[in-house]
């Protein structure tokens, strides 16, 4: 990792090397560094350094930069770039990050940098254009070890060095049969503590965990996570077509957990700054207008008792506050439990509708208090406060099962919804 002294060293002389046009000091001082300092650095040039820079560095070289750009930077990026530039970076991506660059555009679009590719490729990379978003097939890479399972221990460590400069990872090496079925798989690590006229079949794992090409993103992280993976095949009919790697793997982490905070908050697809003020602001306010549709019940409510109005302003908006609160937390927990443990809705239900009783006296105490102290009619505001509390606990328990869009189950729903049962509960212990 370069300190930040040294970086500013670094990219003092690098920026001075460009502008003096000096370009073999250049090379080697840029390309000693590590990629993500290499995009840093090109985060500081402007357009006109930055096509100095790509004509002192060869397109595979900045390929391998060029991965790591976002979307919109790589589509700002490829306008910058000279016609075969273009085309010889896009031929040194790795195909899974080729993949996700061709697929934030159009089909037009995608069809025209596919035929800059070699016919063998372009004909992979429609394919995986073709598995749907979000899926084991779309996030797989196809550059992987693959050996017979009747080889030596030798002949796959030859096989090794000859193409693993072209693989994804060489830590795994997965076997196949005369069928192309794929059999097992064995680690570098088994091969190089082997003997040499071993055959691999031999030590091999044949209880290997695979997905199929259709099988959701989010399923292939908790299946890397679980089983502590580097790496998941992925298969077609039992043939192995590409497999997962960690990193992609961290990617989808990072994607899902931003989505997960977006539906939490009710603005999933409005976090991305890619998108522009029109769309953000749509997705919100599509939000908002529906939930302002629920928060019209509770004023309906109130317009039917206006007796007890002075009742409701003084305490009822705090019981609905806290009952909100309520079931946000518990929504948060049903939310982690339900990736993390399937079939615990019994037990989640137990501990937590107790958990919702506590909290809901413990409410229901303190609201007793402030009512006698007040003058205020303490049965029906410490019976609110008891039921809100467990009742809104208990819907945000719920609801993450209960729905299948997990938009469905966000903050702003639980908080909008505990709100009307406040108001509701409230209205009905007058009644009572």
């Amino acid at each position: 990792m370069t300190t930040i002294k040294n970086w500013q060293e670094y990219s003092y002389y690098l920026a001075l090397h460009l502008k003096n046009k000096e370009r073999p000091a250049f090379r080697k001082q840029f390309l000693s560094l590590h990629p993500n300092d290499q995009l840093t650095f090109i985060y500081m040039l402007n357009e006109h350094t930055r096509k100095r820079l790509y004509r002192y560095i060869t397109p595979v070289e900045f390929a391998e930069i060029f991965v790591r750009l976002a979307p919109s930077e790589q589509r700002m990026v490829i306008e910058e770039l000279q016609p075969a530039y273009v085309q010889e970076t896009i031929r040194a991506m790795p195909t899974d990050d080729m993949v996700d660059f061709l697929s934030a555009f159009s089909p037009l679009e995608t069809a025209r940098y596919v035929n800059l590719l070699e016919v063998h490729e372009a004909q992979k990379v429609k394919r995986m254009l073709g598995y749907g978003k979000h899926t084991a097939g779309a996030l797989m890479t196809t550059e992987y070890m693959v050996a017979h399972i009747g080889h030596t221990v030798a002949d796959v460590l030859i096989q090794v060095r000859e193409q693993g400069k072209d693989a994804e990872t060489i830590y795994y090496i997965y076997l196949i049969d005369d069928r192309e079925l794929l059999r097992g798989v064995v680690s570098l690590r088994d091969l190089l503590l082997a003997a040499p006229s071993e055959v691999v079949a031999t030590i091999m794992q044949d209880k290997l965990i695979s997905v199929e090409t259709n099988i959701d993103q989010e399923t292939v992280l908790h299946i890397v996570r679980d089983y502590d993976l580097l790496a998941l095949p992925v298969t077609e009919q039992g043939k192995l077509i590409g497999i997962v790697t960690i990193d992609d793997v961290m990617d989808v982490y990072y994607e899902e957990t931003e989505e997960d905070f977006g539906e939490l908050a009710g603005v999933n697809g409005a976090i991305d700054l890619d998108i522009g003020v029109v769309k953000a602001t749509k997705i919100r306010l599509s939000w908002l207008l529906r939930l302002a549709v629920i928060s019209f019940i509770p004023f309906v409510l109130v317009y039917l008792h206006p007796e007890h109005a002075y009742m409701t302003a003084l305490l009822v908006p705090f019981i609905a506050s806290i009952a909100g609160n309520a079931g946000i937390q518990a929504l948060t927990i049903a939310t982690r439990v339900k990736e993390q443990h399937e079939g615990a809705l019994k037990s989640l239900l137990i501990r937590d509708g107790l958990v919702a009783s506590i909290l809901g006296l413990s409410v229901a105490s303190i609201v007793a208090l402030l009512a006698y102290s007040s003058a205020l009619p303490v049965l029906p505001l410490i019976s609110c406060a008891f039921l809100a509390i467990t009742a809104s606990s208990l819907l945000g328990t719920l609801l993450p099962y209960a729905v299948k869009n997990s938009s469905s189950a966000s903050s702003p729903v639980i908080a909008t919804w505990s709100d009307v049962l406040t108001v509701a509960i409230f209205s009905l212990m007058l009644i009572v």
